[in-house]
């Protein structure tokens, strides 16, 4: 009796050894698993404000891309419509002496415009 007692106090200091040690594997696990997590979420953060950064200095970039060739456009147009607006000008001008001179030659020939009784 006194054998299987003894093996069973072997037994129980085992088992209680064996289950203090699960208990410190276990605590051990959850704190590199707690380190692990805060690791990972403090390097998404950082990718993230990276991202963010990236996302916003490219964003600023194209918008003042954009900016510089709305302003050339502009510039372009208004050159443009300054060259046409001579033209048409000059063209108002040439208009305004061959008119001119259709008077002079008409009061000079005493011609009358055609009314449509005397058209043929």
């Amino acid at each position: 009796a006194a054998l299987v007692a003894g093996l069973f106090g072997l037994l129980y200091l085992n088992l209680n050894s064996l289950n203090d040690n699960i208990t410190t594997l276990h605590h051990d696990t959850n704190n590199s698993i707690d380190t692990l997590r805060d690791d990972m979420n403090g390097r998404i953060d950082s990718l993230d404000a990276k991202i963010d950064n990236k996302t916003d200095s490219l964003r600023d970039d194209m918008n003042g891309r954009i900016d510089a060739l709305d302003a050339k456009i502009d510039n372009k147009v208004d050159s443009l419509r300054d060259e046409m607006t001579a033209g048409f000008r000059e063209i108002n001008a040439t208009l305004l002496d061959h008119t001119d001179r259709l008077s002079r030659i008409e009061t000079l020939l005493d011609l009358r415009p055609r009314t449509d009784a005397t058209s043929p």
